[in-house]
């Protein structure tokens, strides 16, 4: 009986021990991770805030420490090494960060015990880092003027669109279906790279005109292999080159180059027949080397020379001072002259002398906006303005320059207008 009694005690006080214990840390303060998962995409920076949250406010400040474990754990960066709470508060952040794209990788996240923290079912997350973007170039088909910069479109894998936080480089490839030959017909202006500017995820690789020969006048590109790359619906893009002297498209008015050369020569302000806005004043010309479409869409008084549309046969080139940039001799460029028709000799909403007149056009680089320019020479005209100005009208000047016998009479005071592609 005596036993017995000993034995019972026992087992009163190793209950009341355990009580006891439970009590000493009831661990009232559960958390857990909000949800089961968080997605990084595939760029370096991606980043995206973990959260954990509590059963109830912490009384007190509180520090929940973790793990970072499995093949993504190498690629991530943690904003803090601790989930904090502070008294009062009901979740706690840090935000991790990917530190380089790569293929598809996984990382497991592990809340660990701490002092007055009970941790709840939620205790462990998986980070997904997704596998490589997708690139497209914009269009699958192109030309080559003189330099023209080319558009790169990126997307995870996903399909959401993103920005890229830091400017990023890719590199660039010749694909083995081109027929031109880098450094002979072509060159890459910053180098053979798609630069991708911070905050954006559209990057452009550019292309330098060198030459054009028959049978090596296709470029083929495409995106260098990279594991964190997939090509989208255009993996490649086909330029063809067409050089200078192909003026196809749509340009829009930019201004007149030489007003204060006409200034200074002729005490005339171009404005008396030229004016425009990149807006309203436009033209295309559709076709090839050999002849174009032309149609104008003019709004300022532009549209008093170019009356309609019309055909433009190419005359051949003839060389041109450009004596608006001064110097011993001027630098020289070559025209490409287009007879074009539909043209009205006197540049007058009045007076309509209307035929087919040379029109010269040189395409160039602009080297302060890096834009392709198509230069219009107007130097077969017979203005009739009688605006005077401090040495006579623009009629005046025409009847001076007649006992110049230039052909045309005006051939020495060209009007040159630059025009701009319009996207």
């Amino acid at each position: 009986m005596r036993k017995l009694f000993i034995l019972f005690t026992m087992m009163i006080l190793a209950v009341l021990t355990s009580c006891s214990d439970k009590d000493a840390n009831p661990a009232k303060f559960i958390v857990g991770f909000a949800q089961n998962a968080y997605i990084l995409e595939n760029f370096a920076g991606a980043t995206t805030t973990v959260r954990i949250v509590s059963s109830s406010p912490a009384e007190a400040d509180l520090s929940v420490p973790f793990t970072l474990t499995g093949e993504g754990a190498e690629d991530l960066s943690v904003s803090a090494n601790l989930f904090k709470f502070k008294a009062g508060d009901s979740s706690a952040e840090i935000t991790i960060s990917r530190k380089k794209v790569s293929k598809s990788k996984n990382a497991t996240m592990t809340l660990t015990n701490a002092n007055g923290v009970r941790l709840g079912l939620m205790d462990y997350i998986q980070v997904v880092l997704t596998g490589p973007n997708v690139y497209s170039f914009t269009n699958n088909h192109d030309k080559l003027a003189i330099r023209k910069s080319y558009e790169i479109t990126m997307e995870t894998a996903t399909g959401a669109r993103f920005n890229f936080p830091n400017t990023t480089v890719y590199d660039i490839a010749v694909d083995e279906a081109s027929t031109a030959v880098e450094g002979i017909d072509f060159e890459f202006v910053n180098g053979k790279k798609a630069i991708f500017p911070a905050g954006k995820n559209t990057g452009q690789v550019s292309i330098q005109y060198l030459q054009k020969r028959e049978g090596h006048d296709k470029i083929v590109l495409r995106m260098a292999k990279n594991e964190s790359l997939i090509s989208g619906n255009n993996p490649t893009l086909t330029i063809n080159i067409a050089g200078p002297s192909d003026f196809s498209g749509t340009w829009k008015f930019a201004g007149v180059l030489n007003s204060t050369w006409l200034y200074d020569g002729l005490r005339l302000s171009d404005t008396l027949l030229v004016t425009g806005t990149p807006e309203n004043d436009y033209f295309t010309f559709k076709g090839d080397n050999n002849s174009y479409q032309f149609t104008p869409h003019f709004s300022g008084k532009l549209k008093n020379y170019f009356t309609a549309a019309g055909t433009a046969i190419n005359l051949g080139t003839r060389p041109e001072m450009l004596q608006e940039k001064g110097g011993t001799p001027p630098p020289k460029v070559d025209l490409t002259v287009l007879k074009m028709e539909n043209v009205n000799l006197n540049i007058s909403p009045t007076d309509k002398t209307i035929g087919n007149y040379r029109v010269g056009f040189f395409m160039r680089n602009n080297s302060t906006t890096n834009q392709e320019e198509l230069i219009m020479t107007i130097y077969e005209y017979k203005p009739t303005d009688t605006t005077p100005g401090e040495w006579g009208s623009w009629a005046d000047t025409y009847n001076l320059m007649v006992d110049a016998g230039d052909d045309p009479v005006m051939l020495s005071f060209p009007i040159r207008i630059a025009f701009t592609r319009k996207e």
